[in-house]
């Protein structure tokens, strides 16, 4: 289904994230997790280690738990020099964490069977907004400076996207155009969406770039059916300040 592959191995810790301190003094905090509305909901907070990130970014990264079912996307948050990267990533990162002692971690192992992907775009922008409710806890997202994600990870927005492409463009010639495919977004649901999201959080979108343009196969496609095609590439969402 996905021309990028998902490499998915999740190992769950609900933790305590402590400071991370470099040189350039570059905090990172993460709280333990809060619970939202029912029980049965969880955001998973899991600090990526200093040897991944580099000693200069705190990287920490947000992913939702419903009924002890780890639900994509999920969300990383860089910081460097006091200034905020946000990635919507459709897999999730297994990362060690640091202190196995700590009574307020929670530590459990799902198993990739209980991964779910849900297919309607609705679901996942709620997802989003509950990650970004919780990091907004850790972060001060008015020093965000860029958003960037792979389109695939909204199939049901991008196969429309797709679809105004073609009927302006076709798709037989594969020498995509960055900019014309960056129009097309700012003119969809999908950038009203998000922009309406990170609007709540005061992150206001300036411009949209795209790169790494690849013609991807959705679900039940056929491989000799190209109105079974849609557009994936690199998106990013660059911010005003």
């Amino acid at each position: 289904m996905k021309s990028h592959p998902f490499i998915i191995s999740v190992f769950f810790t609900c933790m305590i994230c402590g400071a991370c301190i470099n040189k350039n003094s570059i905090s990172c905090h993460a709280k333990t997790n809060v619970m939202y509305n029912k029980e049965d909901t969880v955001i998973i907070v899991k600090k990526v280690p200093k040897e991944l990130s580099g000693n200069n970014v705190c990287k920490v990264e947000y992913s939702v738990n419903i009924n002890k079912a780890n639900y994509s996307p999920s969300i990383i948050i860089s910081k460097k020099q006091d200034k905020l990267i946000i990635n919507l990533k459709s897999s999730l990162g297994d990362y060690s964490f640091e202190n196995l002692n700590d009574t307020s971690a929670m530590v459990e192992d799902i198993g990739n069977n209980n991964i779910k992907y849900p297919v309607n775009s609705s679901e996942k922008y709620n997802l989003i907004r509950k990650m970004l409710e919780r990091a907004s806890k850790d972060f001060d997202f008015s020093k965000t400076e860029t958003i960037s994600f792979i389109m695939e990870i909204f199939e049901e927005d991008a196969i429309q996207i797709t679809k105004r492409y073609k009927n302006l463009y076709g798709l037989e010639d594969t020498n995509f155009s960055n900019k014309k495919l960056a129009d097309l977004i700012k003119e969809s649901s999908l950038y009203k969406n998000l922009c309406a999201i990170f609007d709540k959080h005061s992150i206001k979108i300036k411009q949209v770039y795209v790169e790494d343009i690849i013609l991807s196969m959705y679900s039940d496609a056929q491989v000799n059916d190209k109105s079974l095609y849609m557009l994936d590439a690199i998106v990013y969402f660059k911010t005003i300040h």
